[in-house]
């Protein structure tokens, strides 16, 4: 529908106009007939039109009513107008006709059908599948026994090939894996999906292993059994500092020195423990006195410095018996504190001392001094 416009022209009557004044009362009229006119004309080319679309009531001729469904008596909402004014017993099935009535449904009707369709087909759902189990649980025979009989009744034994019978084969098919990877101990499922290895894992233990042999986890097993006896043992002479060394001087004598690298062993170092040790005897003539053996780390090989002190050892008082006298080490990246190396290649000397408490001839001596690596697990 288009905007109307004033065709016309209206102004004030002017009672000293040279034109007389019914002669402007005039030209008002024609003015205000040519809007009329136009309003009509809008009217008629385009409201009336859609308008008279709409149910006219116990006027309608179209349909036989009374003005229940009249948009002009009841106002514009869905229980006064029509789904499709062209609805009859053969359009879409007869769906939006109201036979009882012989005129189209109004949307609130047509709603009102819709909804309670809605709810007689879940009503019929509910009342076809309460009674397609022989139990009216909603479960066929036919499901019950692929599901396994057991599940339904306790008394029941389900068939070899239900789901439960397959789930409880599964089950301890998995309980005899575990039992023969971790005996008893590993046996029992949680079912939270959390391991029950506290430290490490398979893959972790065995790679542990590998590495001790020249292999490695996914990538090698071509093994070289000399792993333990040959590499291993060799590392052990490689780290020994020094042997039948002595001094009597309270000051620090160099007797002994090497490189050492914990980083080699890759992660089989988390399996072993590493300790600075040194055979040592006081030989003294009184009960007083001991010997000092000191672990220097003297920086990056290359990169020599003056030397500082990560462990020390000494035999107490005990005089004229050789001692076996350890520190464990810890290899870190950044050594803080006292018995920290670091894990990475460096290099060590060993210095020996007496304590000078005993006599000046007292002898400080290193039978042997070192790194003892010792394989925990």
């Amino acid at each position: 529908m288009r905007k109307l416009r004033s065709s016309g022209s209206i102004s004030s009557i002017n009672a000293s106009a040279s034109v007389s004044v019914l002669e402007q009362v005039t030209d008002m009229l024609r003015g205000v007939s040519a809007d009329v006119s136009q309003v009509l004309s809008e009217w008629n080319a385009n409201a009336y039109p859609i308008l008279s679309t709409l149910p006219q009531g116990a006027a309608d001729s179209r349909w036989d009513m009374d003005d229940t469904v009249n948009p002009w008596v009841n106002g514009l909402d869905g229980a006064n107008f029509f789904v499709d004014n062209y609805a009859s017993t053969e359009e879409d099935g007869g769906k939006y006709w109201r036979s009882d009535l012989s005129r189209p449904k109004t949307v609130k009707e047509s709603l009102a059908d819709l909804y309670t369709e809605i709810l007689n087909s879940t009503d019929s759902v509910r009342t076809e599948i309460a009674s397609s189990g022989a139990g009216g649980d909603g479960v066929t025979p036919a499901a019950k026994a692929r599901i396994g009989a057991n599940i339904f009744d306790t008394n029941e034994t389900s068939a070899a090939d239900s789901l439960d019978a397959l789930t409880l084969t599964n089950r301890a098919n998995i309980l005899q894996m575990a039992k023969d990877m971790y005996d008893d101990l590993y046996d029992n499922l949680t079912g939270n999906g959390v391991e029950s290895l506290d430290n490490y894992s398979v893959r972790d233990m065995v790679q542990a292993l590998l590495l001790l042999h020249g292999g490695a986890w996914n990538t090698s097993i071509d093994l070289t059994h000399d792993g333990i006896g040959g590499s291993i043992g060799a590392i052990y002479r490689t780290f020994c500092g020094g042997t039948n060394e002595e001094t009597t001087t309270t000051s620090e004598v160099v007797v002994g020195g090497f490189t050492f690298d914990p980083s080699q062993f890759g992660t089989a170092i988390g399996s072993m423990n590493l300790h600075f040790e040194g055979l040592l005897t006081y030989v003294a003539a009184g009960s007083v006195g001991s010997a000092y053996l000191y672990l220097y780390d003297m920086g990056a090989p290359g990169s020599i410095t003056a030397g500082t002190l990560r462990s020390t050892l000494n035999t107490g008082t005990t005089r004229n018996l050789l001692t076996q006298e350890r520190n464990t080490l810890s290899a870190v990246t950044s050594p803080s504190s006292a018995n920290q190396i670091h894990n990475a290649e460096r290099v060590y000397e060993i210095r020996l001392k007496s304590d000078g408490l005993g006599d000046p001839a007292d002898v400080a001596r290193m039978t042997w001094g070192g790194i003892y690596i010792e394989v925990t697990s």
